[in-house]
């Protein structure tokens, strides 16, 4: 019994490294997208976002993992809570060093988790930014009513306010 639960915990401990490293990979990639929306690259905007979906889906399959090797080891361990945290588990194990390691993996995934976290609300910060100017740029160029200025066509001549009624595309048209 007792090497059923040690390999359990080293296959936890490994799932949970696994993640680390992922969110570790999402960090960089949110580092990545960010410098491309300042740079306005496309290509690699699309690129980081392709790289993103990847990781995101490998992470997805290593929580499924993962979860299915917590209820297992909760088996073993005859734990009755099924929502027990890693804390509770390695409270349970036999082996205090076991119990560390799994406790130690567990936050450094966390802090991994809460620096992503960081990063995503950042870049949200940065696309709000972004598309408040372009929303900004938008009412300018048609003249809206939103907007206080005065536009002139190609022979300088003013043109008449944007009254709404009609979208940009008809507008530019």
């Amino acid at each position: 019994m007792e090497q059923q639960i040690d390999r359990a915990v080293r296959s936890l401990e490994k799932l949970l490294l696994e993640q680390k490293d992922l969110t570790e990979q999402l960090i960089v990639c949110g580092e990545q997208t960010e410098a491309a929306l300042v740079k306005n690259d496309l290509n690699s905007l699309r690129e980081v976002v392709e790289r993103e979906e990847d990781l995101t889906i490998q992470f997805g399959d290593k929580e499924r993992a993962r979860i299915q090797q917590v209820r297992t080891l909760l088996v073993l361990l005859s734990v009755p809570n099924q929502n027990a945290s890693l804390k509770e588990i390695g409270n349970c194990l036999p082996d205090s060093e076991a119990a560390g390691r799994l406790c130690g993996v567990g936050d450094a995934l966390g802090k991994s988790v809460v620096r992503l976290q960081r990063k995503s609300r950042s870049l949200k910060e940065l696309l709000t930014l972004k598309s408040d100017y372009t929303d900004m740029m938008l009412r300018l160029l048609t003249g809206s009513d939103n907007c206080r200025s005065q536009s002139y066509n190609g022979r300088g001549d003013r043109t008449k306010p944007y009254d709404g009624s009609s979208g940009i595309y008809e507008v530019l048209a």
